[in-house]
């Protein structure tokens, strides 16, 4: 039995590079789509139902974000930004906007090659329905993939040491003063962004 290749949508919209990739992935196994705008990248993305997406973030008729908004909000196929847009701001908001990679140009076509195998390997990992993600404890609702907890309408996120203590205490049948240090962590939260 023959595996099928991995399904690629590369949206790009200079013209010498999305051909260059498009033909490094095709050796490398990968069959790929191409797109030179966001427009048709969406519409691609809706007929081929590709495995990875590989998304330029600065494109014309609907840029990247909007691309990504989109897939997201109907889709967990993996997406893997290409951008020349590498300032931290620029690589976080891709990332918690859904991307599950951040590549900023120049880059190498093996190096990219080798991502897109990654992320496709985590992607084939069988992972645990969304619904036990999710805790509730009290007024509470904890999502752990997300490390944050949802008080009210108020997201309050948790650098990885409060976190891990704040998660050991969910599964420890929900400590009781869980809301209480989660309120008291997203004040400070708010102190801090205010002074900045």
């Amino acid at each position: 039995m023959t595996r099928e290749s991995p399904r690629i949508l590369l949206v790009e919209d200079e013209r010498t590079l999305r051909e260059a990739l498009a033909d490094a992935l095709a050796g490398d196994g990968f069959t790929v789509e191409q797109a030179a705008d966001g427009v048709a990248g969406l519409t691609a993305f809706r007929a081929k139902e590709p495995d990875l997406v590989l998304l330029d973030l600065m494109l014309p008729e609907m840029n990247g974000i909007e691309i990504c908004r989109a897939i997201r909000s109907n889709s967990k196929v993996p997406i893997i930004m290409v951008t020349a847009k590498a300032a931290e701001t620029d690589r976080i908001a891709g990332l918690d906007l859904g991307a599950d990679d951040y590549v900023t140009k120049p880059f190498s076509a093996r190096e990219l090659s080798a991502r897109i195998r990654a992320v496709l390997r985590r992607g084939s990992t069988p992972q645990p329905p969304a619904k036990e993600r999710t805790v509730r404890v009290g007024e509470a609702e904890v999502d752990l993939d997300g490390q944050r907890i949802l008080l009210g309408h108020d997201y309050v996120r948790a650098d990885d040491q409060h976190w891990r203590h704040r998660s050991r205490n969910v599964c420890n049948e929900g400590h009781p003063d869980l809301q209480a240090r989660a309120r008291h962590g997203h004040q400070a939260q708010v102190q801090e962004g205010s002074a900045a």
